[in-house]
């Protein structure tokens, strides 16, 4: 009797609970059945007001199943796409057909009216009196409408209205996980037409691709956002957030004017789809990171934004200021082209760089003489344009000089516009080193790394321009020509280090796409380059490999991409070598060499010698000792030996005695042609095979197949080479490392990993409950030990007590769960109940921080040279970057650990290198000094080591630029004079340059006499 006491007391007993109503394998907050007990019990209709694809129809539809099911007679009314007129005239007769309808009193009657139109004051009468004269005939009653037309359930009395909340809907998914329900919220927010459209299974795999179902009810739902029969001061702030995706109020009030915040609270309740937050004053839409759904609707927000013309260009200003010019370009496509021409022109680099590049060319068509561009700037752009859209020709001379002129331009748009086009002049040949330049945009700094990332690769010096590019790389959600550039290089040098990956990332592949596909025809040859390279990679060649490599070279050759060109003449020369045609491969490689000796390129002549005369070997000409001694560059110097040995041994069955030799280290530089030698099935890769070292087979091993281990480990790597006679000393790669620990190995520096046996867990397993928080804390805790009070109040800061420790008992059992799939009986934490600590255990668990700690102090206490270069080698391998700490606000107290451990760091390689100095050992120095270098170059200890080493290797040219560059950018910025040490150092085989003063600040650079 309670119960039903409960239930007549109105909406707030239906909501009671957490009750969930299972529809297969979706669940809805709410079950339809129980709404129809109680109205049966109360005798009161129910109305759904909530925005259209909020499952209204698939509520009611449930409602009818289930009263069917248990004998009701159901009628269903549809008003769906009728006006108020003719929905009125069509409610009057079905409510009175179905009063005048014979029954028996033991039938029970329900009446469905679905989708209501919005209606003036005359028919809202008019239906209120259908509605009554039904429930008068003793029939239940349910509808559904939108909010727009909420006036009829006001005149409606004792009604149950259900709103967005009770309708949302979620997907559990098939392991019913936190993380499942997460993923389905984040894209559905709990819609009902977009929770339907994903698959049961799809939340458990957070990397997949959405499926087209998903995309095509996303932009159904949208175009719902914006019909047209809500007010029009929503529409208005309605089309604002649509055309922003995300944003906060101040942005709403500069492109919509005032805002009412009565209507942002409305949408804010009835409409998920804008994710309106009144309380933080921002919003941010579904399709936000899915912009270009909106494709499917843009004939609506076309007829739209012609009646808000000023609304739009605002928000596209607005865009702009934000840089995000994709989403801007798609917005300028929807109002007249006249309107947004002046925009695309002022930011036409920027529009380019993004992939728009017939956007700008139309404008600078279309303008004409009307254009407020100065002549030098519409060359310019016009320049940028015909560079990056023409894939026919080469750039003429006159326009190159040009633009190379124009790279120091104090006018930013000249600049800009160079800069771009500079990305097809670098395809062309290589260029003079660009001027040092403090005042680079965001655009223009990654064209320069571009840039003299191909200046390293040219000389050969693959590790040092990835190791650039990595520190430099940073995220970027919108595609561009730019960043997709930098993606192709970063694959490009980890192809050349030797690292072998069948599949690309899913970033990565999207750049390869993006450019592709793109309009940025100018600069494609860096995708198809790339492809051919993996082809030498592979086992099992075909025929049309090589096609697509010769094709390569053919257009190369028509574009004037010599950039291109030579490399696939390299590549073409392997596969022919691979085909045995030993002709054409000896042709090629000599064409790749005539065509790069204008280019001062060292490496790319010596590998084109080295293929020259394997295939010359199997012509009958074997290489001599001369032939060796030509080859000078270190890499290829040590790889060039054991393949000489490799071809005599796989015909005669031994080698000369001027290839005897011992070969230290991995000669990582050369490490991309050794692979491509051992793809070929042959005699002679048989043999080469068992000439390598076994230190070069481990490292082709590892990294292949192991890509995310290998990245990390090859961006800590200095950019000299590492083959030389000092690294006979035995260093210790990361994988030893974690094998020489039994157990459980946790790795901070650089990446968050955890390995158990040598086999590394998914980062998703240990990130679910906050287990990688907790594994993170009591890596940094003292003794790897804390208190469990102390832990929560660190992690979960907002949780009582009796929260936090099911928090942390559910942590704990997913790090145990992960741990024992695979090693049974290892045991990672210990706890004590009398002293109420948590810590891990340390027979089973080891650090890579501790490890690294007892390997710099071991190296700061030592007296031997040789054991500090060695010590420092595996400290090296050890530290894979900065100290990984997750983003939460709670671990902001570690960054003091993660600042000591960098310096620690720098001090060891600078130990390090001071070492290899005394030792002789002078590149291995500059290998040291390069790497505490790149870690801070602010530190003058760094750039004293650097100097000292560069200097001792024969490279006073490079001692002084970075001098210079320090001057440049610190000394000269802050008009601080140096300390006396550095320009003692600095001046000591360069005519005793110094920098005169007056008052400690600099006043000139010039010559002194003595210090």
């Amino acid at each position: 009797m309670e119960s039903e006491n409960r239930e007549t007391a109105g909406t707030e007993s239906l909501l009671g609970g957490s009750s969930r109503h299972v529809m297969g394998d979706y669940s809805r907050v709410v079950p339809p059945q129980h709404f129809l007990r109680t109205m049966e019990k109360t005798n009161r209709p129910l109305a759904l007001c909530a925005e259209p694809c909020m499952g209204k129809t698939m509520f009611l539809r449930e409602l009818a199943d289930y009263a069917r099911s248990n004998g009701w007679t159901v009628y269903e009314i549809s008003l769906s796409s009728l006006s108020a007129k003719e929905a009125t005239q069509i409610l009057t007769k079905k409510s009175t057909s179905i009063c005048n309808a014979k029954k028996s009193k033991a039938v029970k009657r329900l009446v469905l009216i679905d989708d209501f139109p919005p209606s003036d004051e005359y028919f809202v009468a008019r239906q209120v009196k259908s509605i009554a004269r039904l429930r008068m005939a003793g029939c239940l009653i349910a509808i559904s409408l939108s909010p727009e037309a909420r006036q009829l359930i006001d005149e409606v009395p004792s009604v149950y209205v259900l709103g967005k909340n009770e309708l949302l809907t979620f997907m559990p998914g098939i392991d019913n996980s936190e993380q499942s329900i997460l993923t389905n919220m984040r894209l559905t927010r709990g819609i009902p037409t977009l929770v339907y459209s994903l698959p049961v299974t799809f939340c458990e795999h957070g990397d997949a691709d959405v499926p087209i179902t998903y995309l095509t009810s996303l932009a159904c739902v949208a175009s719902y956002m914006l019909r047209s029969s809500l007010g029009i001061e929503e529409l208005r702030l309605r089309l604002g957030m649509m055309l922003l995706g995300v944003g906060s109020f101040d942005d709403l009030s500069r492109i919509c004017g005032q805002v009412d915040l009565e209507y942002l609270a409305k949408i804010e309740q009835d409409a998920p789809f804008f994710g309106v937050h009144v309380e933080t004053r921002r919003f941010s839409c579904i399709h936000a990171t899915r912009f270009d759904v909106l494709n499917f609707n843009k004939q609506e927000l076309v007829a739209l934004a012609s009646k808000h013309e000023k609304l739009v260009l605002k928000a596209i200003a607005l865009l702009i200021d934000r840089e995000d010019f994709s989403k801007a370009a798609f917005v300028s496509s929807l109002v007249r082209e006249e309107s947004i021409w002046e925009i695309v022109l002022s930011h036409a680099a920027e529009f380019a760089d993004a992939g728009y590049i017939e956007l700008v060319d139309n404008a600078l068509t279309a303008t004409h003489s009307d254009c407020t561009l100065d002549n030098s700037s519409k060359k310019a752009a016009k320049g940028m344009v015909d560079s990056l859209s023409t894939a026919k020709w080469p750039m003429n001379t006159k326009d190159a000089d040009r633009a190379f002129k124009n790279l120091t331009s104090f006018n930013g748009f000249l600049k800009q516009t160079a800069y771009m086009t500079l990305l097809k002049l670098i395809l062309q040949k290589p260029l003079p080193p660009l001027k040092e330049d403090l005042e680079l945009s965001p655009l223009e700094k990654k064209i320069a790394l571009h840039k003299r990332a191909i200046d390293l690769a040219l000389q050969g010096n693959f590790k040092y321009a990835l190791q650039l590019l990595l520190l430099e790389q940073q995220y970027e959600k919108a595609a561009s020509i730019t960043s997709s550039i930098q993606a192709v290089d970063v694959e490009l040098l980890y192809a050349l280090l030797g690292v072998y990956q069948k599949e690309f990332d899913a970033r990565t592949s999207d750049s390869l796409s993006f450019l592709q596909e793109g309009e940025a025809g100018g600069v494609k040859g860096s995708v198809g380059l790339l492809k051919c390279v993996r082809y030498l990679f592979e086992k099992s060649s075909s025929v049309g490999d090589l096609y697509d490599t010769e094709q390569l070279i053919s257009q190369a050759e028509l574009q004037g991409n010599r950039m291109i060109q030579v490399p696939a003449l390299l590549i073409g020369a392997l596969l022919s070598l691979r085909s045995r045609a030993y002709p054409k491969a000896q042709l090629q490689a000599r064409r790749a060499v005539l065509l790069s000796r204008e280019w001062d390129s060292l490496y790319v002549v010596q590998v084109g010698k080295i293929i020259e005369d394997i295939a010359g070997f199997f012509l009958g000409v074997k290489p001599t000792e001369k032939s060796l001694e030509t080859i000078t560059h270190p890499s290829l110097k040590a790889a060039c030996r054991t393949i000489y040995k490799a071809l005599f041994k796989s015909v005669n069955g031994h080698a000369p005695v001027w290839l005897d030799a011992v070969e230290y280290g991995v000669p990582e530089n050369a490490m991309w042609l050794v692979r491509a030698l051992l793809s070929d099935e042959s005699e002679f890769q048989q043999c080469l095979k068992r000439e390598m070292p076994e230190e070069w087979l481990h490292y082709l091993r590892s990294n292949e197949g192991k890509r995310d281990i290998t990245k990390w480990k090859v961006s800590r790597q200095g950019a000299g080479d590492s083959w030389t006679e000092d690294s006979a000393l035995k260093s210790l790669h990361v994988e030893k490392v974690n094998n020489a620990h039994p157990g459980v190995y946790l790795a901070l520096l650089g990446r968050f990993s955890l390995s158990v046996q040598g086999e590394e867990i998914a980062g998703r397993k240990i990130a679910y409950r906050s287990a990688k928080a907790l594994l993170v804390y009591l890596a940094l805790a003292h003794n790897h030990m804390s208190f469990r009070s102390q832990i929560a109040q660190q992690i979960w800061p907002e949780a009582d007590q009796a929260h936090w420790q099911e928090r942390l008992y559910q942590a704990t059992r997913v790090i145990r769960k992960e741990v024992q799939e695979i090693q049974t009986d290892c045991e990672p934490l210990e706890a004590s109940r009398i002293e109420k600590t948590l810590g891990f255990n340390p027979q089973q668990v080891t650090v890579d921080i501790d490890i690294f700690t007892r390997l710099a102090k071991s190296v700061a206490s030592s007296n031997s040279d040789e054991d500090i270069v060695h010590l420092a080698k595996q400290a090296e391998e050890l530290y894979q970057g900065d100290l990984y700490l997750p983003e939460e606000e709670c671990f902001r107290f570690a960054d003091p650990i993660r600042v000591a451990l960098r310096d620690q760091y720098i001090d060891t390689m600078v130990t390090a290198s001071a070492a290899a100095l005394r030792i002789t050992h002078y590149t291995l120095a500059v290998h040291f000094a390069e790497l505490a270098y790149l870690v801070d170059d602010m530190r003058e200890d760094t750039l004293m080591a650097l100097i000292q080493a560069l200097r001792k290797c024969g490279r006073a040219q490079d001692a002084q630029h970075y001098y210079d560059l320090y001057v440049q950018k610190y000394v000269m910025k802050r008009r601080k004079m140096p300390s006396k040490q550095l320009r003692m150092i600095a001046g000591a085989e360069k005519g005793k340059e110094s920098i005169e003063t007056s008052g400690g600040e600099i006043t000139k650079l010039g010559f002194y006499d003595a210090m």
